[in-house]
């Protein structure tokens, strides 16, 4: 069996780094989107939750005609 050259041996390790970086890369990329949706998502949210106050007190203006 061939001894591997000190050279051989730093690039496959290299090799395998940037394996990994680029691993990690992928993941922060789609924690980046997930977290982007998540606030996409707390803002729809936000909206539905104002339509309804706004519901709710259109419709009790509704009952009562005189108040707001």
């Amino acid at each position: 069996m061939k001894k591997k050259q000190p050279r051989q041996i730093l690039t496959e390790k290299l090799n395998e780094k940037d394996r990994q970086i680029a691993f990690l890369f992928e993941y922060v990329e789609s924690l980046k989107s997930m977290l982007k949706s998540q606030g996409q998502m707390i803002e729809g949210q936000k909206n539905m939750i104002r339509i309804q106050e706004e519901m709710i007190a259109l419709y009790k203006s509704c009952l009562n005609p005189g108040k707001k």
